[in-house]
């Protein structure tokens, strides 16, 4: 096995590739005939509403289409202009649909600012679908890093029993069977400085050793990114008295080529020392690297580096 350091310089000499096909949504919708029918209601209810308005129809008339609206703010509204408008108007969906006399007030400035067409193109529902993919994306870091071990052999399990029996598993971090909670108090894991409420992602297991990973996918800067980069370094800072137990900060997107840029190593291939700096990206490198010297059973690992690292523990197995 190499060092966490090597594993480290391994990551920037491999870096990203431009695109990540396990990061792509490249397929139409299943849903987009249910997202259509949604979208036509809408629009019928909001051109009725506004005809019933010009025609100074009854309160009661007009209150049964606003109800009959309230009812069709369903997950598949979220992509009719109606419901973009609730984000300009300073709102969303889910408070807008439990509250009617907000609906109302939507209603009324929406028929105020914006014209109504009765085309639907699916091309367009489409396109507001693709735009939302980034959402999905979530728990794709985690899912890509178990299929990684389930394609070396490790067995995905869904009880902590079978976790701790198996010589090969691995697992998704939850709140409830595999509550960290339960994981730190069953492996006798003290993980000093996490919040009761962060859960981490992923823990797999390979004979006596124990690994609990936290999977991030970051694209952009900004203040959300450093927060979850700042989250990856703490996480390989952590020191367990527990030898078997490791943690992992594994990183993919295009950030993490800009974070471990070959410019880190010095000619002979070796990490450069970083001395003071108050550039923010140094002071990340700085950290990592800091706390993978403190701290040699933790691993800040990328897509290459993490298939070497798991290759070379089915080796060490051998």
């Amino acid at each position: 096995m190499n060092t966490n350091l090597e594993y480290l310089i391994y990551a920037i000499k491999n870096p990203e590739k431009a695109i990540d096909t396990d990061y792509s949504f490249l397929k139409a919708s299943d849903d987009i005939e249910k997202y259509v029918k949604v979208t036509k209601e809408i629009k019928e209810i909001l051109i009725t509403v506004k005809q019933l308005k010009k025609e100074k129809a009854d309160k009661e008339t007009l209150e049964s289409f606003y109800k009959k609206l309230q009812n069709v703010l369903s997950k598949y509204s979220n992509c009719s202009e109606f419901v973009c408008f609730f984000k300009a108007f300073g709102s969303n969906l889910k408070y807008v649909s439990s509250d009617l006399f907000l609906l109302k007030k939507v209603t009324e400035h929406y028929l105020r600012y914006r014209n109504i067409t009765e085309l639907t193109p699916r091309e367009w529902i489409q396109a507001l679908i693709d735009n939302n993919s980034s959402r999905k994306k979530g728990h794709v870091g985690e899912r890509k890093v178990i299929q990684e071990l389930v394609n070396v052999g490790f067995e995905l399990v869904n009880n902590l029993a079978d976790l701790q029996n198996k010589k090969m598993a691995v697992a998704q971090i939850t709140k409830k069977e595999f509550s960290l909670k339960k994981i730190k108090k069953e492996l006798g894991i003290k993980m000093k400085g996490i919040r009761q409420e962060k859960v981490q992602d992923v823990i797999f297991k390979i004979g006596q050793e124990y690994y609990v990973l936290e999977a991030k996918n970051i694209n952009d800067e900004g203040g959300a990114q450093n927060s979850s980069i700042s989250e990856l370094i703490f996480l390989i800072g952590i020191k367990e008295k527990n030898k078997h137990i490791h943690f992992i900060s594994f990183m993919d997107g295009k950030t993490v080529n800009n974070l471990l840029d070959e410019n880190l190593l010095n000619k002979q291939g070796n990490l450069k020392e970083i001395r003071k700096t108050e550039n923010k990206i140094e002071v990340q490198r700085k950290e990592i690297v800091k706390n993978l010297k403190n701290h040699p059973n933790n691993y800040f690992l990328n897509t290459a580096s993490l298939k070497k690292f798991l290759q070379d523990l089915l080796d060490k197995q051998k």
